[in-house]
């Protein structure tokens, strides 16, 4: 391992797409402090028998959800995977963990790996065939990532997929009528590239935003208990990231990876600034 953290050698993305997704990032750049349980759900998750093994973290951003020091200490290499490699170093320089040479930075890498269509599509609509083309793309790609080929003792994705989906969403309209299909070609792609990096006896976590308060109102007055009540009545009313429920997923496991059984944590908040908050659960696969 090198004596600092390193970028990846792969082809850079558009700069259009780094431009946004670095704006993004910078959104909530300042909100370490608001993470903090949310942090903690996910150290519940990939905290390790035993502090040894290799981590991969896909969309890490600016790592308001990883404890850096924590993470390498835990693991003896923690690769950190996103497009915007200026956030990424940031939170390395912020967090200042005693072990940062065990960190490896792969960026910039789009996961989604149509960002550039995506964007484009937003300044004039897709025909049909273009959608079609991308849609063929994603599901016919034999293209190995980068750190796919590194296979992991754990891999995070951490409320990444609501993230790819919603940029599919904006770029297209939720009412087109290839939308679904487009959805759907994305959510495999990420869920094999998840599974595909892990070694074998490793285990995915993927980390699922389903609702936030403009779905279910203020979090005021609601407890930790009432949590399960409050996503089951949230999928059965449709207020709801539909495509990402258990039962959606479950069907993606089974059909994509082979996998009858993906287990499902208890939702937890996640408080995202003042104004914002999101019910997350995750799917546990290995």
């Amino acid at each position: 391992m090198s004596d600092v953290p390193r970028e990846s050698s792969g082809a850079r993305a558009e700069d259009s797409i780094l431009s946004d997704q670095a704006a993004m990032n910078s959104t909530t750049v300042r909100q370490w402090a608001m993470y903090s349980s949310h942090r903690q759900q996910i150290e519940k998750l990939i905290t390790p028998a035993s502090p040894c093994g290799r981590i991969c973290v896909l969309g890490a951003g600016n790592c308001n959800d990883l404890d850096l020091p924590w993470l390498t200490q835990m693991y003896s290499q923690s690769h950190l995977v996103d497009l915007d490699v200026g956030s990424l170093a940031s939170a390395v320089e912020r967090q200042k963990p005693s072990r940062a040479a065990s960190i490896c930075l792969w960026a910039p890498f789009d996961l989604s790996g149509i960002g550039d269509a995506l964007r484009n599509w937003r300044q004039a609509p897709p025909s049909d065939d273009q959608i079609l083309k991308c849609i063929e793309r994603i599901a016919n790609c034999t293209t190995q990532r980068p750190w796919e080929m590194e296979r992991f003792d754990v891999v995070v994705s951490p409320c990444v997929l609501s993230q790819i989906l919603i940029s599919a969403r904006q770029s297209i309209g939720a009412t087109h009528r290839l939308y679904p299909a487009l959805r759907d070609a994305l959510l495999a792609d990420h869920l094999k590239m998840v599974y595909r990096s892990i070694k074998p006896g490793g285990r995915a976590v993927i980390v699922i935003d389903l609702a936030s308060t403009e779905d279910f109102g203020s979090t005021a007055g609601i407890e930790e208990d009432q949590l399960p009540d409050l996503m089951r009545s949230l999928i059965a009313r449709k207020k709801c990231f539909n495509a990402l429920t258990p039962a959606a997923l479950s069907q993606a496991a089974r059909e994509h990876l082979k996998i009858t059984a993906p287990t499902f944590t208890a939702p937890w908040l996640w408080h995202l600034g003042l104004a914002k908050s999101f019910l997350v659960f995750a799917m546990v696969v290995s």
